[in-house]
């Protein structure tokens, strides 16, 4: 199917509507219904017509009006139909960069939740850290605390080992004399 530029299809339009006395049509108009001619989208309309010309009679045909054909027809309609199409997938494609542009403000947005996220989980693992050198710090002290009172009171642990001694060995030197 030939495209036509906007002249073309504007004069197809009209002669569409009604066929065009061809003697109202301006110069550019008539090339522009020889070309359409050719691509057999309209024909003229024809009136025989006699004349005599130093006595010799002629017949001739004379353009009365250019009118639409059937194959000119078909192209308006799938004209229309093309710009129908165009005018659906254009109204699509406007749907889909919508929806293309809410998807992306979607991400952009989960984006920052997740660097929010992970700062916080940096955050929270520095507290981990920290807490877990607390109380390993903890533990050493509570160690070091436990040695230094077993050897603050070790003694006095001394003391009363000799006294569990000395007195195991009196009851030993009793049990031995009553046997």
């Amino acid at each position: 199917m030939d495209t036509l530029d906007n002249r073309q299809s504007t004069l197809l339009k009209r002669i569409f509507v009604a066929p065009v006395p061809y003697n109202s049509l301006t110069k550019e108009e008539k090339e522009i219904c020889t070309f359409l001619t050719q691509l057999q989208y309209v024909t003229y309309q024809t009136e025989q017509k006699s004349r005599s010309f130093s006595g010799v009679f002629q017949i001739y045909n004379e353009i009365t009006a250019v009118s639409i054909s059937e194959k000119g027809k078909m192209y308006l309609i799938n004209e229309q139909l093309s710009n129908e199409q165009r005018r659906y997938l254009k109204e699509q494609i406007g749907s889909l960069r919508e929806i293309a542009d809410s998807a992306q403000e979607q991400a952009k947005a989960a984006k920052v939740q997740a660097e929010i996220a992970t700062s916080k989980a940096e955050k929270a693992n520095d507290k981990s850290l920290s807490a877990l050198l607390k109380s390993n710090k903890a533990f050493i002290v509570s160690v070091a605390s436990f040695f230094v009172a077993f050897i603050s009171n070790l003694d006095k642990m001394i003391y009363c080992l000799k006294m569990l001694l000395s007195y195991l060995n009196e009851i030993s030197q009793e049990l031995l004399h009553l046997l």
